[in-house]
């Protein structure tokens, strides 16, 4: 493991362990939280709660003897080195007094303070352990309690102390601080800290808050993290403040962030992962334009707002957001751009007929009272409005950005309405090459033109639910393309074209503030350029890196995910707007199973027996309580137990083989769904099933973080403006899950089907399903099927049989000390099959013990 390969398992993570009785306690040397009747036992009896205390929900069977009720990690880098402090609270649920045993791996390099942990401010003495020794600690403890849930950390470091007392009904605070060197990879350093201990607990963290502050003398560049949707804010070039808050954090993945010092005009970096070098790797290109280069070299633009004032706009208060997110965008034009309004509903109006304006402050007073006097009246003119728009002076050559922001909420009912026409006429009007963006405002518009006409001119379609914000959708929007840095991007990977499958398949231009993201697939090995060639003020630039590229790299191991994302989005997308065929159908569904990956078209891959969306909520088990009257996260929590009981109480297959051949059987099934949905997917150009779908596409093809769930808009602020919008948004691309007509989600043209709150219940459903019975670990997907987890790449005919290991044997061991990486996948504990090196290995239950099938955790 390299250094700058580290793991980090602060107190967040810290894995506790705590026997109560009444009187002293004493640990009996279990690190992990199981679930064991004789510690259940002594913790049962619990004291009257002193007058005034918070109430407590008494424990259950399963529960600790404590709650972990906030933890706190501040991290500060400066250059490379990595200082982290974490403080950590626990109340003491017990009526005795408790004793704490904290173990936390470290990762290699870690520099320790001797006066590093402490309790309440009291230095408590501890033993740093080396992996060597750790892994012995750590195996010892497996091998005891029969649990495998420690093996995730073998091959780290660990710090270990105890701790007593820690009085009943009382709240203890943990703190602990050390440092760790960084090491770049080409130029990208990467940051990690454990967040998956926090799945060990019943209710997770109570309150978790991070932050990284990032300090560089050097610019520092891109700020990336794959695995968690953060906020990053940057108060000079040379600072970067990385937050991330969640109540209840349960997570079964580690916190990862790559940032890069830059003193080039654009920083780029490439990192690859390969883990084997019999097939094509995986590599991430991050970049970002230097905030001095930035201020002084911004590009002027050329931009046309194009708004529908048709009688529809009236409604739910949208020609009031448009006109005020309009003044807003006209207020924020730059000195040197040009501009033009035109409006259209029956007819088509203009504020300079085919001329752009100066952004003079006279010019800009003019639209912005041409804005507040417009009405909405009369029919949906699509196709003159588009022309008109493309019809101004766009200016010749690469020195300015053109653009067309254009807003409707209807379909075309005036004028040319025959799609295939206006696209016609869109592509003969467009001879400047203009960038179109289209917003199209509630449901009763068709997805198809607005998204053939994105695709075909470099923009991209976004739709407002009916309960969203469009002033504030807009004026975001407008936000990040409000200063053009760099246009006409090209990339070049070398004389060995090594690079390939790259996605977003173009960048046409970079903005201030902004960051190329792009993943692909690359071949060969060895060292070369990349090379990014573009116009900074109508100057062709050019900028080169060197990339190693490798023959096998295991770190990195969350770029395959997020890559297969990314092309599925494009796929779909192709299919819904150009027709399906066999071939593009099955890469869907095949990468999608092999990543893990959950598509409207793809739920079979993740629905056992029973927990099909029509039974779940068709009056059966969930329905048949009170909880069917449940909103939002209550819904999804009441979901999530009702199918964790059915897993739990579900018999496991008499043979693995079963297993897989359901899993088999699961995707041959998906493939046929698949070509159902994208036929339906094609007829239906407008309604909430089609707007779903194509805000379903645009969120994988922009795909960030190995969640598939992240920037879903669930938690884009603080404030519950944002939260509501957020909402309207989720619930929106929730009816994508309708697109299969009569396949997986019952009969088409249900009453009532397309209003969003059916679709909003079988979303919820199979996004549960997803988090209860895909796993991934140590670069590996895994899929729960009749108590059996399955590698996603273990295929039902091979001819060679999976090697079997039986839990807590010497091969077993010896596995896990030839592949540490292994531990994780260990820690899914009961059967599983995974692939290693080419190898199948059947690690089955220990034939005593008790160590039993799998729980959905």
């Amino acid at each position: 493991m390299k250094f700058g390969r580290f793991e980090f398992l602060v107190l967040s993570a810290i894995t506790l362990l705590a026997l109560a009785v009444t009187g002293p306690a004493h640990a009996s040397g279990l690190l992990v939280p199981v679930e064991r009747d004789e510690a259940v036992a002594k913790v049962a009896a619990i004291a009257p709660m002193p007058p005034g205390w918070r109430p407590i929900r008494p424990p259950q069977p399963g529960d600790l003897p404590f709650r972990v009720t906030s933890s706190r990690v501040d991290v500060r880098i400066q250059e490379n080195v990595a200082s982290t402090t974490i403080e950590q609270s626990f109340l003491n649920l017990t009526g005795g007094n408790l004793e704490v045993r904290v173990m936390i791996p470290l990762p290699k390099g870690a520099t320790i303070n001797k006066s590093a942990l402490s309790m309440n401010d009291t230095m408590v003495t501890g033993n740093l352990h080396t992996a060597e020794e750790a892994e012995r600690i750590y195996t010892s403890i497996v091998q005891q309690r029969r649990d495998p849930a420690l093996l995730r950390f073998v091959g780290e470091n660990l710090y270990e102390a105890r701790i007593f007392p820690v009085p009943p009904n009382e709240e203890r605070r943990l703190k602990f601080t050390y440092d760790t060197v960084l090491a770049p990879v080409n130029g990208l350093y990467d940051f990690r800290h454990i967040l998956a201990g926090s799945q060990l607990y019943p209710a997770g963290l109570e309150s978790f808050s991070f932050e990284c502050v990032i300090r560089s003398k050097d610019s520092i560049g891109p700020v990336y993290s794959p695995s968690h949707t953060v906020t990053v804010t940057r108060p000079d070039e040379h600072t970067a403040v990385v937050k991330l808050s969640q109540a209840n954090l349960s997570s079964d993945r580690d916190f990862n962030l790559y940032y890069a010092p830059s003193t080039e005009d654009v920083a780029l970096r490439v990192i690859a992962h390969r883990p084997n070098s019999d097939e094509d790797g995986y590599f991430m290109l991050v970049g970002r334009p230097d905030d001095e280069l930035a201020k002084a070299r911004i590009l002027p633009k050329e931009i046309v707002f194009v708004l529908d004032t048709s009688g529809s706009m009236l409604q739910e208060n949208k020609m009031v957001q448009a006109q005020k997110a309009l003044t807003f965008c006209l207020g924020q034009l730059n000195e040197k751009d040009r501009f033009n309004l035109v409006t259209f509903s029956t007819d088509v109006r203009t504020l300079s007929p085919q001329k752009l304006l100066d952004a003079t402050k006279e010019n800009v007073g003019k639209a912005i009272k041409a804005v507040e006097l417009l009405e909405a009246t009369g029919g949906t003119n699509i196709d003159g409005a588009l022309r008109e728009a493309l019809a101004n002076d766009f200016s010749e050559g690469k020195g300015k950005a053109k653009l067309v922001i254009f807003l409707t909420d209807g379909l075309p009912s005036v004028g040319i309405t025959d799609i295939p026409e206006i696209l016609k006429d869109v592509a003969g009007a467009n001879a400047h090459g203009a960038r179109i963006f289209n917003f199209g405002v509630g449901t009763d518009v068709n997805t198809h033109l607005l998204d053939k006409i994105a695709a075909d001119y470099d923009g991209a379609s976004s739709y407002v639910a009916m309960k969203e914000d469009l002033e504030l959708k807009l004026s975001d929007f407008y936000g990040k393309i409000k200063n053009p840095v760099m246009t006409d991007l090209a990339f070049d990977f070398g004389p060995d074209a090594r690079a390939h499958s790259m996605y977003p398949r173009r960048i046409p231009a970079l903005f201030k503030g902004s960051e190329i993201l792009a993943f692909g697939r690359y071949k060969g090995a060895g060292s070369g350029p990349v090379t990014l060639t573009g116009y900074i003020g109508g100057e062709q630039r050019t900028i080169s890196v060197s990339v190693a590229w490798p023959d096998k790299e295991t770190d990195n191991a969350f770029l395959p995910r997020v890559w297969a994302m990314r092309k599925i989005g494009h796929l779909l997308e192709d299919v819904r707007l150009h027709g399906a065929n066999k071939e593009t159908i099955d890469e869907i569904v095949a990468l999608s199973q092999q990543h893990g990956i959950v598509t409207p078209y793809t739920s079979q891959l993740v629905l056992e027996p029973g927990m099909q969306p029509g039974i779940m909520l068709g009056g059966g088990h969930f329905r048949g309580d009170d909880r069917a009257n449940l909103k939002g996260a209550e819904r999804r929590e009441a979901l999530r137990k009702d199918m964790a009981d059915r897993l739990a109480a579900a018999a496991p297959a008499a043979k693995p083989e079963e297993a897989t051949k359901a899993m088999s059987d699961a995707e041959g099934e998906a493939k046929d769904v698949a070509k159902m949905a994208a036929q339906a997917a094609q007829t239906r150009q407008s309604g909430g099933v089609a707007v779903g779908l194509s805000e379903f596409e645009e969120r994988f093809k922009e795909a960030k973080s190995i969640d598939p769930n992240a920037d879903a808009g669930l938690e884009l602020a603080a404030d519950g403006k944002r939260d509501k919008n957020a909402e309207a948004a989720r619930r929106l691309r929730n009816q994508a899950f309708l697109a299969g007509g009569n396949g997986n989600f019952g009969p088409a043209g249900e009453p009532g089907a397309e209003n969003g709150e059916k679709a909003e219940e079988m979303a919820d459903a199979v996004a549960v399903a997803q988090e209860l019975t895909i796993k991934h670990a140590a670069g590996h997907t895994f899929y729960l099927r009749h108590g059996v987890w399955i590698d996603s790449t273990f295929k039902h005919d091979e001819k060679a049989e999976p090697k079997k290991i039986e839990t807590f044997s010497k091969e077993y061991f010896q596995l896990l000390t030839k592949n540490p990486k292994l531990g994780a996948v260990m820690a899914l504990g009961g059967t599983i099959l995974v692939v290693v090196d080419g190898q199948a290995y059947q690690i089955e239950p220990a034939k005593t013990g008790d160590a039993g099938a799998p729980k959905a955790k």
